[in-house]
């Protein structure tokens, strides 16, 4: 099943803060693994993170409204559109996309988590509001169940205050509904679709913004949760969690409360075991995105090391070598962006901002993954932004919501369609 990028919660930005990364990855007594970062104040999570155990081909072209031939193009989709960071957006089975929770900007300036739901409606091209949810919450997961519904899982009400509450919408009758507590409370965490149709639940930050190093496991067929025995080999928040084919679950990155780390592992759901991979991303990050492609491989693309660092690379894992390598992106690397899997194969990154700069870009690119992988350029998008979600819709369109134009400005209350 095709899945949207979710929008992760961030850690407390503080304007002017720095964070340093080791360039030549030196160990010490007191440092991460080589690549790693130490972690200061940041300006957030994953924006546009991505969507895990994807599938491996997108929709059907757009033959319909782009037409062949067509050249690419971005469209402003008419009317407001939710003004929303930290939100999920999910890809229904009837292909209207659910836009829920997240974090909005008041008119005297303040934020606050939001319990509301919109749908988009791709005939009409518009959004309405739906059923709110039970608990307003941000840096929540949202997963979607075999059966149409959409799982809804912990987030936070507040800075530093975890949710372990859950929630499912049922798109039969635009209805929400509770469901079990997660074991533990916890926000920008993972949530990943295994093959057997429970959802796993990674990491994340608990009360007090403490990194955790445990799993959970939600079967909707009781609608329970179980703890499995083994953890992660690291603790880490804002990292990313794709289902590969065979059923392993590759988790890579974050932030382990100290580092931005650039370790990885594999989570296997046969045996319940996680184990460390022998290698690692070329430099600890967090808020990248990771998106499974057709011949299995996965592209993890930009993230954040810290307002000093900047990232000259991109990885690429494949499973049959079990390695992670770096490659080479189309100008700078992105952060907090989000990412789509096209029609055709390839990945759309949109998006974000680039090194030291607190302002979004509108630049867009698309990982080609044939002739050994590389990078086709986009028109930029109609409008610049960060911290938003990017939803591959039935007809092939991109659904681009939220975000903002800089990391202190206003919440966007417009949205973007990209049409490849």
């Amino acid at each position: 099943m095709r899945r949207s990028c979710v929008a992760p919660a961030l850690f407390t930005f503080v304007l002017g803060a720095l964070a340093a990364c080791s360039d030549d990855g030196a160990v010490t007594a007191d440092s991460g693994p080589p690549g790693d970062g130490p972690v200061a104040d940041h300006p957030g999570g994953a924006d546009g993170a991505a969507a895990d155990g994807r599938a491996d081909s997108g929709p059907a072209a757009d033959m319909e409204q782009d037409g062949p031939g067509l050249p690419a193009r971005w469209q402003k989709v008419s009317g407001k559109a939710p003004a929303l960071i930290y939100h999920s957006a999910t890809l229904l089975a009837d292909g209207r996309v659910l836009v829920a929770g997240g974090e909005t900007r008041n008119a005297d300036k303040t934020t606050q988590c939001v319990a509301e739901a919109h749908i988009f409606d791709p005939v009409s091209g518009s959004f309405a509001a739906t059923g709110s949810m039970a608990a307003a919450r941000c840096a929540h997961s949202a997963t979607l169940l075999p059966d149409g519904r959409v799982l809804v899982a912990g987030g936070r009400a507040s800075v530093s205050s975890a949710l372990d509450s859950a929630e499912l919408f049922d798109p039969k009758t635009d209805t929400w509904s509770k469901t079990a507590a997660l074991p533990a409370a916890r926000e920008s965490h993972r949530a990943a679709l295994l093959d057997a149709g429970t959802v796993l639940v990674s990491g994340g930050e608990g009360q007090g913004g403490t990194e955790l190093d445990s799993f959970a496991v939600y079967d909707p067929g009781p609608g329970s949760w179980s703890a499995p025995l083994t953890t992660m080999t690291k603790k880490r928040s804002h990292h990313t969690a794709t289902v590969l084919k065979g059923g392993k679950v590759l988790i890579t990155g974050g932030s382990d409360g100290t580092y931005y780390t650039s370790t990885a592992e594999l989570f296997d759901p046969a045996s319940g075991t996680a184990t460390a991979l022998g290698t690692s991303l070329s430099k600890g990050r967090l808020g990248h995105t990771a998106d499974r492609i057709a011949d299995g491989r996965v592209v993890l693309i930009g993230g954040f090391c810290g307002f000093s660092c900047v990232l000259s690379k991109d990885d690429l894992y494949d499973p049959k070598t079990n390695q992670l390598t770096g490659i080479a992106h189309l100008g700078d690397v992105p952060a907090f962006h989000a990412t789509a899997l096209l029609a055709d194969g390839r990945v759309l990154a949109c998006g974000g901002m680039t090194g030291s700069s607190t302002t979004a870009i509108d630049k867009a690119a698309a990982f080609n993954p044939k002739g050994g992988g590389g990078w086709d350029s986009l028109p930029v998008m109609s409008l610049a932004r960060m911290r938003h979600t990017a939803t591959t819709l039935e007809d092939g369109s991109v659904l681009v919501v939220g975000g903002r134009g800089t990391l202190s400005g206003d919440y966007l209350d417009t949205a973007d369609r990209f049409f490849p």
